[in-house]
């Protein structure tokens, strides 16, 4: 799927960009530096008037964006959330390094809120796999695992070979669906027969939680599955 990225109203290059992508078959578009819903209502009148009606992936990287990003979450044009930690610590004041230290406490809060209004409107929430040394995959690895434990459902790239880093961090591994599929065959088993408690073949007990969390790694298998 090809996701455009337009600059903003007001930069002096929207028009331009959306008249650039009239007569393709665009459905989603990245827009940056989005402060409310209110200019996201004015780019979408906009792209409506000459025939584009997109998907909107909303990247929030101002302390303005981080206020309303509630708001944006719930927009129905919106499908995902795009958390942009360097330009959003240039707006706070912050130096770019603590920025684009993800386990770092910089922007542990403003990530958090985003990563919370996306997972309340079921949509999407991605970063960038942008560490402090690019090249060094084990640092990338461990950047992308931190992001994916803080709730972030995916990330983006500048450097081609962290692709197979994000790939093999947010796909479900073979054994995490196997373990998913048993969990969830045991647990509706038990429930039907009126049985209070459901185990795996090796003695785990599976919970309410578990059983959750498992149809949660088959629904992204199921995505990955239909994506490839």
């Amino acid at each position: 799927m090809l996701i455009p990225r337009v600059n903003p109203i007001g930069s002096g290059f929207f028009e331009e960009d959306i008249a650039a992508l009239a007569d393709l078959d665009i459905t989603h578009i990245a827009y940056p530096m989005l402060q409310d819903v209110e200019e996201l209502d004015a780019a979408l009148e906009k792209m409506s008037a000459i025939g584009i009606q997109p998907k909107i992936f909303a990247s929030i990287e101002t302390a303005r964006g981080v206020q309303n990003v509630d708001a944006i979450a719930a927009h129905p044009s919106v499908c995902a959330l795009l958390f942009g930690p360097s330009d959003l610590g240039l707006d706070m004041g912050i130096p770019l390094a603590a920025a684009k230290d993800i386990t770092g406490p910089a922007l542990y809060y403003q990530r958090a809120r985003v990563i919370t209004a996306a997972a309340a409107n079921e949509i999407a929430a991605i970063s960038m796999a942008f560490p402090a040394r690019l090249k060094d995959l084990e640092q990338v690895r461990e950047h992308v695992i931190h992001g994916r434990n803080l709730g972030l459902t995916g990330m983006m790239a500048f450097y081609p070979p962290h692709l197979e880093i994000i790939d093999d961090a947010f796909t479900p591994s073979t054994g995490q669906v196997e373990k998913a599929r048993e969990s969830v065959e045991v647990y509706e088993s038990a429930a039907a027969q009126g049985r209070a408690q459901a185990y795996l073949a090796d003695g785990e007990l599976v919970l309410a939680f578990d059983y959750e969390q498992s149809k949660e790694v088959l629904r992204k298998h199921g995505l990955f599955e239909r994506g490839n």
